[in-house]
């Protein structure tokens, strides 16, 4: 076997050694590299099979990193995302109670609309009845300008029937949208509480 390096003169063992010894260093340096960057793509693998379950039990992204880099926030930061969410609650409080008033406002609406049907059906059944009873177009009109009671009365009476119907609409609108705060809190603080757990 080691016959054919017997035949070898000294300078051709060296020249042999030497470059047995590069080949060996970059077969050595090779396989090192190629071991950390396996190892790096595992941990990467790992670090995204764990964030994505994280995600799936519907833990935030930012609390996610949070988790996967073992710090805690500073306390400006914790303030910053306190306001944030602060102000987050609050736009969804204002966009639920505007969302209550365009109801309420709706549903006066509809119902001012009614009165004035209401109050056409009740002055063409009168006039019926007054024409049933035989008198003239014009006698109609002097007994309507006479005995009808003044406008601003009925107006008065309706309009109070119409508040209260809304003032009761904007209880309940303003009750819902309470219930629907505080159920959003409490989600909030339950993600929280998963998160730090």
């Amino acid at each position: 076997m080691f016959d054919p390096l017997s035949q070898l003169t000294s300078a051709q063992l060296e020249f042999v050694a030497v470059m047995s010894g590069m080949v060996l260093t970059a077969l050595t340096v090779s396989a090192g590299f190629f071991a950390v960057q396996w190892r790096k793509i595992r941990l990467r693998e790992l670090e995204l099979a764990f964030k994505d379950d994280l995600l799936e039990r519907g833990i935030t992204a930012e609390d996610v990193e949070l988790l996967w880099s073992g710090k805690r926030p500073g306390f400006w930061v914790s303030l910053g995302r306190l306001c944030q969410r602060g102000w987050q609650s609050l736009l969804t409080a204002a966009a639920a109670g505007m969302s209550a008033c365009r109801w309420v406002w709706a549903q006066g609406l509809r119902a001012l609309s009614g009165i004035r049907a209401d109050r056409r059906l009740e002055d063409r059944d009168f006039k019926n009845q007054l024409l049933d009873r035989g008198l003239s177009v014009e006698e109609i009109e002097r007994v309507l300008a006479a005995g009808r009671p003044s406008v601003v009365e009925w107006a008065r009476k309706k309009l109070l029937t119409g508040l209260n119907w809304s003032v009761n609409r904007s209880h309940e609108a303003w009750q819902w949208c309470r219930e629907r705060y505080a159920k959003f809190v409490e989600t909030r603080h339950a993600a929280r509480d998963r998160v730090y757990d």
